[in-house]
């Protein structure tokens, strides 16, 4: 498995949970926020770990992506 993270807007969960399912098909293993994090969770510390252990970094460019923090 390939570790991946998929950077996305909230906006954008439905297309980036599609594009998930076809990456994992395909051998990576996707870190997505709305659905790898648990609730009682530090999610900063959870999101940079997987950055730093992602071998692949994918940005879903849209325009919810570019208005967002």
């Amino acid at each position: 498995m390939i570790p991946a993270f998929l950077s996305y807007s909230h906006q954008d969960r439905r297309l980036a949970g599609a594009i998930k399912i076809v990456l994992d098909y395909y051998g990576f293993d996707t870190f997505l926020a709305h659905e790898d994090l648990q609730p009682s969770v530090e999610w900063q510390q959870v999101i940079v770990r997987q950055l730093k252990g992602c071998a692949v970094f994918l940005p879903l460019l849209t325009e919810s992506f570019a208005k967002s923090d």
